[in-house]
């Protein structure tokens, strides 16, 4: 008799299971529904879908004019083997909670007169944005000063800045050879269904025809190895349908290669990211063009005039 009703128990609980799960995912539709009804902006709609079909909703993005620190990270780019080492160093004193910090670090090889010209270039710009103030400090260092630290470049938000940057001088390149049509998004916030909060936040998409090309950010030294390996499988479970990649500006990473995962330094982001578009998009064979002769008998020359 114990043993029946124990069977029964356990017959009711997995009912009661089943049904909320049911019931959560009658819940997901309708929410899901309803998100597509919404109206939003034409080059957002494809955005939207796309996400739709891994259960994520597309709250926030940015599109179109290129973001206010854009022009920064293009310089960093251009000055990168000065520049990167320095604004790593400031994620690191920015975690520290130090006002004031000198670069290089006392006790280490100081900077060339050169460098040292450029970065107090490159901080006068920083300083212009209220975000940091250098200054000279004896022969061949730096006194710097954080001016504010919630600036989310500073904090490392310039690498998402540079991967931007990088995704879209790649694309512009690419499309000057093929013609496609493609669209660039940036700080992309998704949801879950019936929720308003933010479950995701995605540096970079690229959406190209079809396709699409999520890239993901790590500018300190822990690379999230746990959400990367997430991610990857996430957006890599539809084959051919998207790619997800890891983008840090540490140099001495390898680049790690094999589907889905991949990670990679700047330095290698440019050359993946056009060898996984010239995968995708292959050039058309060329046109062959065949001479037409007239028929004529076997082993005899075409008829003449």
């Amino acid at each position: 008799m114990i043993e029946e009703e124990q069977v029964l128990e356990e017959l009711i609980r997995m009912a009661d299971e089943r049904l909320r799960a049911l019931r959560d995912y009658r819940k997901r539709e309708e929410a899901i529904a309803a998100f597509l009804k919404e109206s939003r902006p034409k080059e957002a709609r494809e955005l939207a879908q796309f996400f739709v079909e891994y259960g994520l909703l597309l709250r926030k993005w940015g599109t179109g004019k290129p973001p206010s620190d854009y022009k920064l990270a293009k310089t960093v780019w251009n000055g990168y083997e000065d520049f990167a080492p320095f604004l790593r160093e400031v994620v690191t004193q920015v975690s520290r909670f130090d006002a004031e910090f000198l670069y290089p670090a006392a006790g280490t090889p100081g900077l060339p007169k050169a460098v040292r010209s450029r970065l107090l270039t490159f901080c006068a710009k920083l300083e212009r944005g209220g975000m940091l103030r250098a200054r000279k400090e004896g022969e061949d260092r730096l006194k710097v000063e954080l001016l504010k630290r919630d600036i989310k470049f500073i904090n490392g938000g310039w690498g998402e800045r540079v991967t931007l940057y990088l995704v879209d001088r790649t694309l512009r390149k690419f499309t000057a050879r093929q013609s496609h049509d493609y669209r660039l998004f940036w700080n992309v916030r998704l949801s879950e269904p019936g929720s308003e909060q933010i479950k995701m936040e995605l540096d970079v998409v690229a959406r190209v025809e079809d396709h699409f090309y999520i890239f993901e950010t790590k500018t300190g030294e822990d690379l999230d190895v746990p959400k990367w390996v997430e991610r990857s499988e996430l957006f890599g479970m539809k084959q051919g349908h998207s790619t997800f990649f890891t983008c840090t500006p540490r140099d001495e990473i390898r680049p790690k290669y094999f589907k889905p995962y991949r990670l990679l330094p700047f330095s290698e982001l440019e050359a993946m990211f056009t060898n996984c578009l010239e995968h995708d998009f292959p050039p058309p064979p060329p046109t062959v063009l065949h001479a037409t002769l007239s028929e004529s008998p076997e082993g005899a020359p075409p008829p003449t005039a």
